[in-house]
């Protein structure tokens, strides 16, 4: 019996907390996070908090390691 299973492999979103995270906020905040990400000067600390008071919980090494490209994310 041949099943076919590629609608399983499709719907694994191999990105890391930041690159979903990213995805939930609206263009105008999400623009706002890349650019403050893009700013060697804003501290992890910082975006920490600019995502928490917005609802999201992270840690400093998720966004650290997301910053750095070092994340799941392509």
């Amino acid at each position: 019996m041949d099943i076919d299973l590629t609608e399983f492999f499709s719907i694994v979103d191999t990105r890391c907390v930041i690159g979903k995270t990213m995805e939930q906020l609206s263009l105008e905040d999400r623009t706002k996070f890349q650019a403050a990400m893009d700013h060697p000067d804003i501290s992890l600390v910082s975006l920490c908090g600019w995502l928490s008071k917005r609802g999201i919980k992270t840690t400093t090494t998720t966004v650290s390691t997301h910053r750095r490209g070092q994340c799941r994310c392509d």
